[in-house]
């Protein structure tokens, strides 16, 4: 035991808060399992939840609940905290999908001037300056709520990149109060395609080999800091397939002796529609399919105009199950990311369907890990009676992470409907066409998942704990 600014801290048990604050962060975090395994190292768990989101929380008992308020950044640091963070956002790939970076209608300068932001936020350079700045307006730190006497261990899911400027936040405050942060990937796209970290990583758990190879060539952050311990959220999947092909097919109104094509929708509506309509060309010429149709787990999406004709669409074609990745998408902001992402229909629409379609996301990788043949779509709409000329598209498939499946030749690639259509004939008929290349992919991108990852992160926050409290 020793005596630390007059608290006492242990190198035995002491007290870990888990922030629930980032996308997917309650699928990840949230379960007994891992409260039960930190209880077993002697480490009290408990939990740092977002306000919007307290009235879905199912308590774990044993467990406390705490909320806090970020106060708004305002007046000239809150100004040039957000324009270092946008730069950091944009970091390594400039802009990919980020539509505010390119507005119509401005000024030839102000065009220079986007261009140029974009161009030097591709460079790892750029972002050590943007950090070295940084740190000095993010002194005194203030996080309504939070008492620094309420623990001794923070774990974050996330490195503080875009869209998690509250763990750049509760890094820096942490920091100040002499408390020690773990932060973990809880997404497979964070390193490649959501900018630089917006604080020191002290220790970072990865899920395999190449995530840790990002972890260092893009953000600077050395190995002696970063601890593979495998993908958390997909170590025991297999145990939350309780149902049979039949009673889920069943509950879902479909047929268990019909070919299954699941598709996973992205954040653009014009490819649930052009999805539907190859759905319908395919039933036309053999009625032994069917579809589970997955909207996007985004509540700005879900509000769309679109999103209610896409739904009733797929509703009034035969054989057709949709599928709401975020059941709870009228509860919590809007302009925050999505805490609970609905899993069960997930995980069993991948066990039991024969193809799966996609645009460029996570779901490619875990078709994978389920060895289904995958499909990404990579065209879209080119003509409309209103335009003067098409639109130009964000070019998600040339993202590191993406290439790499394709490289790996775990994923087919399209560029129009027939080829679509084509390959979903081809990847039902010949489902091991590809099998190779998926198991590749699990290996190198999934890291080891032999059902202790829980363990290896419990040791590594221990670990991580007894060096801080003997720096100190």
């Amino acid at each position: 035991m020793e005596i630390l600014n007059g608290k006492q801290k242990s190198t035995e048990g002491y007290r870990l808060l888990i922030a629930l604050i980032a996308k997917g962060s309650m699928n990840n975090l949230h379960r007994k399992d891992i409260v039960d395994a930190f209880g077993a190292q002697r480490i009290e768990a408990n939990f740092l939840v977002r306000k919007d989101y307290i009235s879905l929380i199912k308590p774990i008992h044993g467990c406390r609940y705490l909320t806090c308020h970020f106060p708004g950044e305002t007046g000239i640091k809150g100004n040039i905290r957000r324009i270092l963070r946008y730069l950091r956002s944009l970091y390594p790939i400039g802009a990919i999908g980020r539509r505010e970076t390119r507005p119509r209608d401005q000024r030839l300068r102000m065009r220079i001037a986007h261009f140029t932001i974009e161009f030097i936020s591709r460079f790892k350079t750029t972002m050590r300056i943007i950090k070295s700045i940084e740190k000095y307006f993010y002194f005194n730190e203030y996080i309504e709520g939070l008492n620094a006497d309420d623990l001794d261990q923070l774990l974050l899911l996330g490195i503080g990149a875009d869209g998690a400027e509250h763990e750049s936040k509760l890094t820096w405050w942490a920091k100040q109060h002499g408390i020690s942060v773990v932060h973990m990937i809880g997404n497979w796209d964070t390193l490649t395609s959501k900018g630089y970290p917006g604080a020191i990583i002290d220790t970072l758990l990865v899920w395999g080999p190449v995530m840790k190879q990002d972890a260092m060539e893009l953000h600077d952050i050395p190995e002696k800091n970063i601890r593979m311990i495998g993908a958390i959220r997909y170590d025991r999947l297999k145990e939350t397939i309780i149902e049979t092909k039949e009673e889920f097919l069943k509950r879902c109104g479909l047929d268990s002796n019909k070919k299954t094509i699941f598709f996973a929708g992205p954040l653009s509506e014009d490819q649930y529609f052009e999805m539907l309509r190859v759905y319908e060309y395919l039933c036309e010429t053999d009625g032994n399919y069917q579809m589970i149709f997955r909207m996007y787990p985004n509540k700005k999406f879900m509000e769309s105009v679109y999103v209610k004709p896409i739904i009733q669409y797929a509703k009034s074609l035969p054989g057709v199950y949709v599928s709401i990745g975020d059941p709870d998408y009228r509860i919590g902001s809007k302009e925050k990311a999505v805490l609970s992402i609905e899993q069960y229909e997930l995980w069993h629409a991948f066990e039991y369907c024969d193809v799966v379609i996609n645009f460029f996301s996570t779901v490619a990788l875990e078709s994978c890990l389920f060895d289904k043949p995958v499909i990404s779509m990579n065209y879209r709409l080119t003509e409309n009676y209103a335009w003067l000329s098409p639109p130009e598209y964000a070019d998600h498939a040339s993202l590191p992470h993406n290439q790499r499946l394709k490289d790996y030749g775990a994923v087919q690639r399209v560029a129009n409907r027939k080829e679509l259509i084509d390959t979903i004939r081809l990847g039902i008929t010949d489902p091991n066409r590809h099998a190779e290349g998926r198991l590749i992919a699990v290996q190198k991108e999934l890291g080891f998942l032999n059902g202790h990852v829980i363990d290896r992160m419990v040791e590594t926050c221990r670990k991580a704990y007894q060096s801080h409290v003997n720096a100190q």
